[in-house]
């Protein structure tokens, strides 16, 4: 079935939960990101747990905002402490309380003349194939460290908050589209938002667990990586516009990753989602199916 014209260039972006789709699984991004269905069906079972779970992360990402914005901590604690239902986000919120007051090798983050920009988003154009696809992302926090800034090449760290009920491991980490999706746009047009010119080998991509607090993943990176990503980045998107046939996006060999797919019965690939304690299980560290954030809904205190 011709599907073609895929993309409207002027109106479609890519961003890291779009490519990780296409490399995934071409039919999963087909349905979600082209046909754009709705399925009615649930990622993960427990399902009310995992909802429930999803909801904290978003509230927490929000909370760490409006402090970062300003907002007491004595005013968010207290707000915190009038939820007696949320124990994963008090837990969260006194960790990363902690962690500020004892940041070990990120001390720099929290002194006064560090710059922080939460929640920023940055866009690039890449090349597809003589055609311009935008490539966007939206970062929880960007920071320009006070060590470095005046020599003229500052240091930049990404901040990325997790709240995985278990660490990810390095390797799941770094097979992500995430973790060269955002250096690489914060190398190519941090400048427009920070001011300054940005050396890729200053750059570093921190994972941060809410969970465990002392033990984030870090990831410097370099030109190289930066060459070889935007080489990367370059090559999806011209291989997205060829794309003009259904047949052209086939559904993933990994039939794992099926059971936390919404649209694993419309694939005939299952109709009963997989609990999240068999995926850690039967798949590893390795793999775990990504929580999208940015679709739930923000929660206000």
């Amino acid at each position: 079935m011709p599907i073609a014209p895929i993309f409207r260039v002027n109106e479609f972006a890519l961003n890291q939960g779009s490519l990780q789709d296409f490399v995934d699984c071409r039919r999963r991004f087909l349905l979600r990101h082209i046909r754009r269905l709705a399925w009615p069906a649930i990622e993960s079972e427990p399902a009310l747990e995992n909802e429930r779970y999803m909801q904290q992360g978003a509230r927490f990402h929000h909370l760490l905002h409006q402090h970062l914005m300003g907002v007491p901590e004595a005013r968010l604690s207290a707000m915190l402490a009038a939820r007696p239902a949320d124990e994963d986000l008090r837990r969260w919120w006194e960790n990363y309380l902690e962690w500020r007051a004892n940041p070990h090798d990120f001390a720099e983050l929290w002194q006064p003349q560090a710059r922080l920009y939460p929640e920023r988003s940055l866009s690039a154009t890449l090349d597809g194939g003589g055609q311009p696809v935008r490539l966007v992302a939206k970062f929880d926090l960007l920071a320009v460290l006070p060590s470095t800034e005046e020599s003229g090449t500052a240091r930049l760290l990404i901040l990325d908050w997790k709240t995985s009920r278990r660490s990810l491991s390095r390797s799941h980490l770094e097979g992500r589209m995430q973790t060269r999706v955002y250096p690489y746009l914060l190398a190519r047009a941090g400048e427009r938002l920070l001011g300054l010119p940005v050396d890729p080998d200053q750059v570093e991509l921190v994972y941060w667990f809410a969970e465990e607090p002392l033990n984030p993943a870090r990831f410097p990176y370099s030109q190289a990586r930066f060459l070889e990503d935007q080489r990367y980045l370059n090559d999806l998107a011209t291989l997205l516009l060829r794309l003009q046939d259904e047949t052209d996006f086939p559904l993933t060999h990994d039939e794992r990753r099926c059971a936390f797919c919404t649209y694993r019965s419309l694939c005939d690939r299952g109709v009963r989602a997989g609990e999240q304690a068999e995926a850690e299980i039967e798949t590893g560290q390795d793999w775990l199916p990504d929580l999208d954030l940015e679709q739930i809904q923000e929660i206000e205190f």
